[in-house]
């Protein structure tokens, strides 16, 4: 029999839904002319966390991955903690609402209703959101797999500078082209993984490439953080 029969044959059909596919991961960092095509709120046993996703006009896609938060006890510190964790979350939605032309978060989440995502998990999506298209500035953030054995360069999106779909910032001032260009250098590992070896050798490995004029990142093999399907308590926030 033919080496390559064989060879599909002994494949799994779930090796085939993703063998051979080309990620559709915005690889370049910078500043990016995007439309949001979903943003909803996912709750699990193990986490709630809200998700922003974005598409550039090439159809290459950024993501906003946040986490919110319970507190773990009664104890005054640990609802300060949790508090300031889902002000920080709203914040992000706020700035992402005044850059799309919207007044502010709660009219994001006016038209809030329940759906599902694409495992059939339930989801809180909003509609209102969708569709509105903002400026986004991403830089490369270097993520370990589950297991951390490997890890890998992928765009991040910067969530303190949401700008409107000019480019411009609430003051009214065209600042895309500075962030963006600044956005091209940073290069960062991913929060509490900095000392994880597979994400050290991959950042140095990176900041050659943009030190010597190359690519600065390489496409992600993940569609949101790892983290997210691990147990998550305040620590993780």
């Amino acid at each position: 029999m033919s080496i390559l029969l064989d060879s599909i044959n002994g494949t799994s059909d779930k090796a085939l839904e993703t063998l051979g596919k080309t990620s559709n991961k915005c690889r370049d960092a910078g500043a990016h002319l995007v439309t949001v095509e979903k943003a909803f709120v996912k709750a699990t046993e193990k986490y709630e966390a809200l998700t922003v996703i974005f598409k550039t006009d090439a159809g290459e896609e950024l993501r906003v991955f946040e986490f919110l938060s319970t507190p773990q006890d009664d104890s005054a510190e640990a609802i300060a903690k949790a508090e300031a964790a889902n002000t920080r979350v709203t914040a992000i939605v706020n700035r992402i609402a005044h850059a799309t032309g919207m007044k502010d978060a709660k009219q994001v989440i006016g038209s809030a209703k329940e759906d599902k995502d694409e495992k059939g998990d339930p989801i809180t999506i909003f509609p209102k959101i969708a569709n509105k298209k903002l400026t986004v500035i991403s830089y490369t953030e270097i993520q370990p797999d589950q297991d951390e054995k490997k890890a890998y360069a992928v765009q991040a999106v910067d969530t303190f500078n949401f700008l409107d779909k000019d480019g411009k910032d609430g003051m009214g001032r065209v600042i895309a082209d500075k962030l963006g260009a600044a956005a091209k250098t940073k290069v960062v590992p991913q929060f509490r993984k900095e000392a994880v070896p597979a994400v050290v050798a991959k950042l140095a490995q990176v900041q050659e490439q943009i030190s010597s004029g190359g690519a600065s990142t390489a496409a992600s093999t993940q569609s949101e953080p790892a983290q997210a399907d691990a147990e998550v308590n305040d620590d993780d926030i």
